[in-house]
């Protein structure tokens, strides 16, 4: 005979259930998991770019997409939506900064991008968590660190021209 109340056997099971459905398990964007394999192998070129440009213009609004759990709801698929744009967007900005091979660098679209995420972040570092590939973070010394170093490669009136053209840009998926 099993002495374990059937409310605890419920509550373990439940909690089972509420930790393990938590992730979803590899990127399911396959676009999105082709370029971020690209990018962690160091093997840039404009398919990974094109893939995280259509990952950087997919932001939504409201809590579920800034990764909050408890009390939020959203489109299936949609979790931490934001984090996935901001990461991609991080690496575009490197990947324009660098001019990897297959990437003409464009110290303009790296401006654009990596400035877009320092505002979005606040100075925080951003998570994705529970890939089984390790998750990813993305430090805010990092993000800082790449703008700092396209602000330094500009020269002042391309800084100026940044400055003039950032508030009407919007990433775009082309």
């Amino acid at each position: 005979m099993n002495s374990t109340p059937s409310s605890t056997k419920c509550l373990i099971l439940f909690f089972n259930i509420f930790i393990f459905s938590g992730c979803a398990g590899p990127n399911p964007n396959i676009g999105e998991r082709t370029a971020d394999r690209a990018y962690l192998r160091h093997d840039f070129d404009k398919q990974a770019v094109k893939w995280y440009k259509r990952v950087a213009v997919q932001k939504a609004e409201g809590d579920w997409a800034e990764g909050q759990s408890i009390g939020a709801f959203g489109k299936s698929g949609y979790y931490n939506q934001n984090s996935d744009a901001r990461i991609a967007q991080a690496w575009l900005a490197d990947s324009y900064l660098n001019g990897p091979e297959g990437v003409p660098k464009d110290l303009l679209e790296a401006y654009f991008n990596i400035r877009t995420v320092m505002e979005e972040t606040k100075g925080n570092h951003i998570f994705f968590c529970c890939e089984f590939a390790g998750g990813r973070w993305i430090t805010a010394e990092y993000i800082e660190g790449i703008y700092n170093q396209v602000i330094e490669e500009m020269s002042p009136e391309q800084l100026e021209e940044a400055k003039r053209l950032y508030p009407n840009w919007k990433p775009t998926a082309d």
